[in-house]
């Protein structure tokens, strides 16, 4: 009796599944693995501007002799002939206009530092697709400067002692972002010149440190700050990381970690 053993040509259904299957967790490993690897690259890259702007501030102060004041003047077509020119070098939000932007803070250090002799050649070690002419209100008070970006493509952020820590008027409750503080209010000002407060052409500002509990109690909040305090008497500088959100601070890229107020 001849038997004829019939060659099996497909996959059974419950074959193809599984290899659909092996495929698809592949894929996604993939993907993870890939965006993890993009992530640290940008964080890397930040990371090394970081160290150029640490390097400047460092070189600014040997040559100066002490640290960048805590505002900046600049002149500009809307301030022109007057002295109300002074910027806060705040790293927080400026709540005198309806889209309460971020201050450029990098930018008005930056301008401090024009004519420092160092300095300029010191910034020009940052790769150049970072650095940039940067409006960060528009039609606002806050003048257009040069700035230094992250690799997600957002302003560096500068945080001066004198501003340091957390700013609110009042105790925040859980979900509320607080309220702002006036830098013209004689008692909760660090600025005691009454002629510095005077010329300020922005004062109005909070810098709030938001949990995740107020993310829970609020959805979509995004804070201000990442609430640091300088761990020295210089001013430090700080990326908001991949989320954009300073108060997410395990995303943050920093080249000196700040203190955090109780630690």
């Amino acid at each position: 009796m001849l038997l004829i053993h019939r060659r099996r040509n497909a996959f059974t259904l419950i074959e193809l599944l599984v290899v659909i299957g092996i495929i698809s967790v592949l894929m996604a490993i993939s993907i993870i693995v890939g965006s993890r690897v993009v992530s640290g690259g940008k964080a890397r890259a930040t990371a090394d501007t970081l160290r150029v702007l640490d390097s400047a501030l460092a070189d600014y102060v040997n040559r100066v002799g002490r640290i960048p004041d805590s505002t900046a003047r600049v002149e500009t077509n809307a301030n022109a002939g007057g002295s109300v020119n002074l910027f806060p070098v705040f790293d927080g939000r400026h709540m005198g206009s309806a889209d309460e932007e971020t201050m450029n803070t990098v930018g008005l250090f930056l301008h401090q530092a024009k004519g420092t002799s160092g300095v300029s050649a010191t910034i020009a070690g940052v790769n150049p697709k970072f650095v940039r002419s940067y409006d960060a209100d528009g039609a606002g008070p806050q003048p257009e400067l040069t700035t230094v970006f992250d690799a997600w493509d957002r302003p560096i952020r500068y945080v001066h002692p004198t501003f340091d820590g957390e700013w609110t008027a009042n105790e925040r409750t859980v979900g509320n972002p607080g309220t702002q503080v006036s830098l013209k209010d004689a008692a909760a000002s660090p600025i005691k010149d009454i002629t510095v407060r005077n010329d300020l052409a922005v004062w109005i500002l909070r810098r709030n440190y938001l949990t995740d509990d107020d993310r829970q109690a609020t959805p979509g909040m995004v804070g201000d700050s990442d609430g640091g305090i300088c761990p020295s008497p210089r001013p430090y500088f700080y990326s908001a990381g991949e989320d954009g959100d300073p108060s997410t601070i395990d995303d943050n890229v920093y080249t000196t970690e700040p203190k955090r107020s109780g630690g």
